[in-house]
């Protein structure tokens, strides 16, 4: 690394991961908070109706919406890298935190305050997403320091999966519930909720002395960034999971397809979403259990093909009882895929940049499936294709990334995770 003309001075660090209960109970609410509070989640079902139904928003002006809101999650990177390099009044982790917990909890009230219009109503939500960004990106970083520092980044990157899930698990029962309310309801929840991390971040999070090199604000960034950004293993493995994640979705036009042809209810929806995270939570720690036998070199292909097969599933979604069964089990093998691409963003993160080079990957893997969405939306709206083609072309072009699988290091993939 670059050194820096400069003395080493002690400033608040974080403390190893394994030194602390109450830390990694910080992590766990950080990522819980940051996950469950977003228009990906708690807020998902009651704006698209708002969209839908207020609004009249078609599905590919929807999709655009959720792709303009999600703006901060592609420059996670920035996040990761101020709070790995550029320590916040003496605190690398707690501070930021903090910050992250009253800006996003100060706009989620103000969400409900703003007319109802499509502007105010992005803008609120992006700056919104980019101080979630910021709680994401420092429970990340100490993922990877855990996982990489004891060969477990595939129980970890399932953790973080789980708690993804179990955050969804939660979110759709609640966003069905008040997707038949006011919509300040939702957004009172979500001001609640990111002002509570603010004390936890407080309580959970005790930061010892640690020396970092100080010296220009330049300096300091190029030292951080550099053997993070020179690292073939991490760019090799951006460019497979972006790939991986850009085939053509159907999320939105299922949606569209579940209201508009089959006529579900808001609460039905909400109960469909359950099912699909609780066998989510189910393949994630299948997961764990697997990656402890078996190198990742095996089980990201077998995770691909599961993830095509998921996809077929939707071809029988025809009813009420058809669709219970899909997303239960689409769900279950669905997430393989999902947490297999977790364990490689960790392996391939370099040491000393972890929540740099983790946000770095992350970004890759939400461009790419904000990519896939408003790509299937276009083709569903625009060039009229049944619901039952976009079925095949996600499965096919899902498989497509079997042959990527030679970009990535072979160390990456050749062991597993400590017993």
């Amino acid at each position: 690394m670059p050194s820096l003309e400069a003395v080493d001075l002690p400033i608040e660090g974080a403390p190893p991961l394994n030194s602390s209960r109450r830390l990694l109970a910080m992590v766990v609410v950080g990522l819980l908070i940051s996950t469950f509070v977003s228009d990906s989640r708690l807020a998902k079902l009651p704006l698209q109706f708002l969209l839908k139904d207020h609004l009249h928003l078609g599905a590919t002006a929807m999709a655009a919406f959720f792709g303009l809101t999600g703006l901060a999650w592609y420059f996670k990177p920035i996040a990761g890298l101020l709070a790995d390099a550029v320590p916040l009044r003496g605190s690398r982790r707690r501070n930021y935190l903090v910050v992250s917990g009253l800006g996003a909890g100060t706009l989620w009230a103000l969400l409900g305050i703003v007319p109802q219009q499509y502007g105010p109503l992005v803008w609120v939500l992006i700056g919104a997403n980019a101080f979630a960004v910021v709680a994401s990106s420092v429970a990340g970083g100490l993922l990877v320091e855990a996982g990489q520092a004891q060969n477990l980044t595939g129980r970890l990157g399932s953790l973080r999966e789980t708690i993804i899930a179990g955050s969804s698990l939660l979110a759709q029962p609640v966003g069905g519930f008040l997707a038949a309310k006011a919509f300040g309801w939702t957004c009172g929840i979500g001001a609640a909720l990111f002002l509570g991390l603010v004390p936890a971040a407080l309580f959970l999070l005790p930061e010892e002395r640690a020396s970092v090199r100080t010296g220009t604000f330049t300096a300091t960034l190029k030292a951080q960034m550099g053997p993070v950004f020179k690292s073939r293993g991490l760019w090799l493995a951006a460019l497979f999971i972006f790939l991986k994640e850009l085939s053509p979705g159907f999320g939105t036009p299922l949606f569209y397809y579940q209201t508009n042809t089959l006529h579900f209810s808001k609460l039905f929806l909400g109960g469909l979403g359950t099912l699909y995270n609780a066998s989510a939570v189910a393949g994630a720690l299948v997961y764990a259990l697997a990656c402890a036998r078996l190198p990742l070199g095996r089980l990201l292909p077998g995770a691909i093909v599961l993830s095509a097969f998921a996809s077929l599933l939707f071809l029988g979604y025809h009813s009420h009882g058809s669709a219970l069964w899909v997303q239960g089990i689409s769900g279950f093998l669905g997430i393989f895929a999902s947490v297999a691409l977790m364990d490689l963003a960790a392996r391939t993160t370099p040491f000393g940049g972890e929540a740099l080079g983790y946000s770095f990957l992350m970004s890759a893997f939400n461009l790419g499936l904000t990519g896939s969405d408003i790509l299937g939306a276009w083709l569903y709206a625009q060039l009229h294709l049944p619901f039952a083609a976009l079925v095949w072309i996600s499965a096919g072009t899902t498989l497509l990334a079997l042959p990527l699988m030679g970009l990535i290091p072979r160390e990456a993939l050749a062991r597993h995770d400590a017993a």
